[in-house]
């Protein structure tokens, strides 16, 4: 049997915390697009969001042994 390979575009923008919770990193694009909102926001986009749940059966199956 092959073995299972880790899709490398979603490794990189996936994490998964201690607690087995899958964290997204939001695009870059996005942050980029919101410019002119407040510098507050822009901070706050900037940090990882938690994957949602309708979404983590396609993680699991991107990255195997998670």
């Amino acid at each position: 049997m092959p073995k299972m390979k880790t899709h490398k575009g979603a490794a990189k923008r996936i994490k998964v915390t201690g607690g087995a919770v899958p964290k997204i990193l939001r695009r870059k694009r996005v942050i980029g697009k919101n410019a002119k909102a407040r510098t507050a926001t822009l901070r706050q986009n900037r940090k990882m969001v938690t994957l949602d749940a309708s979404n983590v059966r396609v993680f699991k199956k991107l990255i195997p042994g998670v």
